[in-house]
């Protein structure tokens, strides 16, 4: 599995380094929602030391899968991060340093016509010191936006709604997270699922991390699957 790109980063914008790093992904329904984001950052922004954004030329409620691609590059670099600009521009990336000295990139990708994808990228191999920082900002994140799902691990995207539908869900990490509707019609079942890790329970979900980066076996990901699945279908989310 490798790291997939927006239709912003694709088309030239500035790629991040070739190597493993750390994701945290989230898969969300549209319609857009950008003010999750703003607040999402608005909550890190006392831990860091720097934060610029740059923005498409599109406003916010506009935003579609098909306009984002006709208008690919960003116009608007290095801006602060201000409410307005938010209101009026669409985000493409943020760049984030922390005053502990982690550093990292929150892009948006629009995945298909029902689904994009919030993603925070650590471009430093070599985290271990950091993951727990990095488990810390992903309940931050995952409780702001709410997401269907989400992971954290090397490379690990999460699925677009169409995809996941087509029967191509797949699950490169073993720490996972749930919507609150999700865990509370697909509880016990998670839990078995999940018995050797440890969870936090948010507002909006519940996050599953195991101490090791294996991946879930195919089993797993099959009910993982078909939970996520029953979920989009009986919320009409495309």
């Amino acid at each position: 599995m490798v790291v997939k790109y927006s239709p912003i980063e694709s088309k030239g914008g500035k790629k991040v380094k070739s190597g493993y790093f750390r994701c945290i992904s989230a898969c969300k329904s549209m319609p857009y929602d950008q003010n999750s984001i703003y607040s999402f950052l608005q909550q890190i922004m006392p831990l860091t030391k720097s934060m610029t954004a740059d923005y498409l030329d599109l406003l916010p409620f506009s935003a579609t899968f098909e306009n984002v691609l006709e208008k690919a590059c960003p116009k608007f670099l290095n801006q602060k991060i201000e409410k307005q600009d938010f209101e009026q521009k669409l985000l493409s990336r943020v760049y984030i340093e922390f005053k502990d000295g982690l550093t990292c990139k929150l892009t948006v990708c629009f995945l298909d016509k029902c689904s994009y994808e919030v993603c925070c990228l650590f471009e430093k191999e070599n985290l271990m010191d950091k993951l727990e920082h990095i488990h810390n900002m992903s309940c931050k994140l995952f409780n702001a936006i709410k997401p269907i799902y989400g992971f954290i691990g090397m490379e690990s995207n999460v699925c677009g709604i169409k995809e996941i539908i087509d029967g191509e869900f797949y699950a490169p990490t073993n720490k996972i997270y749930f919507c609150e509707d999700i865990v509370k019609t697909n509880g016990s079942i998670i839990e078995q699922m999940f018995k050797d890790s440890r969870s936090i329970s948010m507002n909006s979900g519940k996050l599953y991390i195991s101490e090791t980066e294996n991946m879930p076996d195919m089993n797993t990901q099959d009910r993982m699957c078909q939970i996520i699945t029953q979920y989009i279908r009986q919320n009409h989310l495309c």
